[in-house]
């Protein structure tokens, strides 16, 4: 129990420490305050206009800012467009793997019809429909 004494005093003085709880004091009444300006003034983020022939300064950030964001659309536009047709087009890239699937399908079921016709098990409008697509396979072949 002596060992945690400290520790509990150490708490206290820190719950009785309102500026720390509150922040710290770095800035006029704590860093939750409500701030220095005195109301709204009714310009955009509160700049006002410059008079007449003046221009405005950049602040520091604000090249930086400008060059990531014109340089990242560059970027893009020329990637977009340097790509090949075929990477975009669904056509292109999907094509060749639906036909890998379809002849997989096929297979499967040829293999099922064949299995159900020989044992007698296949409706009579599945066996017309398999021997159409016999004769169109055969077709396709020659």
């Amino acid at each position: 129990m002596n060992k945690l004494l400290p520790l509990r005093k150490l708490s206290a003085q820190l719950l009785r420490n309102p500026k720390t709880r509150a922040g710290g004091s770095d800035w006029p009444g704590g860093f939750w305050s409500e701030g220095s300006q005195k109301g709204h003034n009714g310009f955009l983020f509160g700049e006002t206009p410059l008079p007449a022939g003046q221009s405005r300064q950049w602040q520091w950030w604000e090249p930086i800012w400008y060059i990531g964001y014109g340089g990242f659309a560059v970027a893009i536009f020329t990637i977009y467009n340097a790509k090949p047709l075929e990477a975009l087009d669904i056509r292109y890239w999907a094509a060749p793997r639906a036909a890998k699937e379809l002849v997989v399908e096929k297979r499967m079921v040829t293999h099922t019809i064949s299995q159900g016709l020989h044992t007698g098990r296949v409706p009579a409008e599945l066996a017309e429909i398999y021997a159409e697509l016999e004769k169109v396979d055969g077709e396709e072949e020659e």
